[in-house]
């Protein structure tokens, strides 16, 4: 329980620039490839020497300019999830001693329930809404 929790920024912004190599210093960034970040990538990647990590620096990615936000993250998610998701990094996401992971979903304002249950499911985890606590959840294996 003592390794250092995980975090990647997933930056979609065309003009994040300059922020890019402060945030890169902290954790790893997976940036919108274009001129504005790029500049900035660049020096970041010569200052680091060649030298590459899953903890810090920048990764830049090719995106459609029309694609809209949601569009881009959601390719990019399981992209990311293959570089810094469990067969890559320990650990994964926890909560508490569970660890998980959870799929992306998109959808409108008030689909932020099912995010929250789907998540707490990837836990084990269910909430008691009398008692507003969470539960575990016995996870049973059935053969198919």
């Amino acid at each position: 329980m003592g390794e250092r929790p995980h975090t990647v920024a997933l930056v979609v912004d065309p003009e994040f620039g300059e922020r890019l190599a402060d945030l890169s210093r902290r954790i790893h960034v997976w940036a919108l490839d274009t001129p504005t970040n790029r500049t900035v990538a660049e020096r970041v990647w010569r200052e680091a020497g060649g030298t590459n990590s899953l903890e810090i620096g920048i990764t830049t990615f090719k995106e459609s300019p029309d694609a809209a936000a949601d569009e881009i993250v959601g390719r990019q998610l399981p992209i990311i999830d293959l570089h810094h998701g469990a067969h890559s990094h320990s650990p994964p996401f926890r909560y508490g001693d569970r660890v998980g992971g959870a799929d992306a979903i998109f959808g409108e304002d008030e689909d932020s329930t099912l995010l929250g249950v789907t998540t707490l499911e990837a836990l084990g985890l269910s909430l008691d809404p009398i008692r507003r606590q969470l539960r575990p959840v016995p996870l049973v294996l059935a053969a198919v």
